[in-house]
């Protein structure tokens, strides 16, 4: 047997289910809140400076400047060993390098051992892959922070 509805709640009907708007995105994979891996061994971070801001002050100073857009930013991309270390001099009789190492569920730190000219890095991840970071450090006389850094993880060979 055969009901009839009303043509209203039909254009009702026909207009809900026939909706333009798109169906929601389906939630991402749930992570329990812990983004930061716990090694990079044998994986690329990738640092962009552009979009960065930076400060600085005489070294032993503390009259730091204003917080600036850099100048000159850089990418550099850290190519890490199976002992989370990136070698920095490959001179064999050098032993700087930085070393990752994962500080909490979010974040992670990159430390300077030995490394002139570069600061350590504190990471945070907004993705498993990637997020942004602060690096503190001295270079040419001068302290400086950088905040706002870009950074992802790879593995080499994969597109950056």
């Amino acid at each position: 047997m055969y009901r009839t509805i009303p043509l209203s709640a039909a254009l009702l009907l026909l207009t809900a289910c026939g909706s333009s708007k798109p169906a929601p995105a389906p939630a991402p994979a749930p992570t329990n809140g812990d983004l930061a891996p716990a090694s990079v061994a044998n994986k690329i971070i990738e640092m962009d400076g552009n979009g960065a801001e930076s400060c600085s002050t005489p070294d032993g100073s503390r009259k730091w400047t204003s917080w600036q857009v850099e100048e000159y930013p850089c990418i550099f991309a850290y190519n890490f060993d199976a002992k989370n270390r990136y070698r920095v001099n490959f001179n064999p009789t050098a032993h700087a390098y930085l070393t990752y190492r994962k500080t909490g569920p979010n974040t992670a730190r990159i430390d300077n051992y030995g490394a002139e000219n570069h600061g350590t890095y504190i990471l945070t991840f907004t993705t498993p892959t990637s997020g942004t970071a602060t690096n503190e450090g001295s270079a040419n006389g001068r302290d400086y922070k950088t905040r706002n850094i870009s950074f992802t993880i790879s593995q080499p060979g994969e597109a950056q």
